[in-house]
């Protein structure tokens, strides 16, 4: 059914209603920017962070902390092999010092004698007779006193020669009982004038020497080495 104002064959428009409004609404906050990635990137992927990370990130998770080992144990047995090596060290330097005590008694026991004869000849050649008879014993210094031990040998020296070599030959044993006898040869200068005759040669004895306390000491000189009143 057409109306007057239709055109015949075309269909009335539709009743116009008005556009809907939209509801109004109260202006929201405006939102802080969020970040790219709530959490970090797994690792291996770009952007991760090498484990431990380098600072602290805000959600980073945190590695659980493992408890702290006990070195009590440890400790105690270092402590006792320590121990054990120290008193080591101690027993090895004691027995060291006693065996070099011992060597060392030896080796005096050994030289001694021969030292002291030595030295007897040492002082007789350059004619330090107060020296030589210092290393008599107590039992010839008291048969021979130091004036006239002086008196005997500066008299020799006048008329027969000073000394001038004094060698120890031979130690015809070793100390036996702290006794030992060391031979001895003087030569003397022959070229001296004297009021007597002169003597040729050289001369040979032995020394008798013994032990008093720590040291070695002459206690009989040779009637041949004409040396004792």
């Amino acid at each position: 059914m057409s109306t007057p104002d239709t055109p015949q064959g075309q269909q009335p428009y539709p009743p116009t209603t008005p556009p809907q409004q939209p509801h109004p609404t109260a202006p929201q906050p405006p939102q802080p920017p969020q970040p790219p990635y709530p959490y970090p990137p797994a690792y291996g992927q770009p952007g991760a962070y090498p484990p431990p990370y380098s600072y602290p990130y805000p959600y980073a998770p945190v590695p659980p902390q493992q408890p702290r080992q006990s070195h009590k144990a440890l400790w105690i047995t270092l402590s006792i092999l320590g121990g054990v090596i120290l008193l080591s060290c101690v027993a090895c330097s004691a027995f060291a010092a006693i065996s070099v005590n011992r060597l060392g008694k030896q080796i005096t026991s050994s030289l001694g004698p021969t030292l002291t004869a030595q030295e007897f000849c040492s002082d007789m050649e350059i004619q330090d007779y107060d020296s030589a008879y210092s290393l008599f014993s107590a039992n010839l210094q008291s048969q021979i006193t130091s004036d006239q031990w002086n008196a005997k040998n500066q008299a020799r020296d006048l008329h027969d020669g000073q000394v001038t070599t004094c060698t120890v030959l031979s130690n015809s044993n070793l100390p036996q009982g702290g006794r030992a006898n060391i031979q001895i040869q003087i030569t003397r200068n022959s070229d001296t004038p004297s009021t007597s005759t002169t003597i040729t040669g050289s001369q040979t004895g032995v020394l008798t020497i013994i032990q008093e306390g720590s040291q070695w000491k002459i206690d009989n000189i040779d009637v041949s080495l004409d040396l004792t009143p």
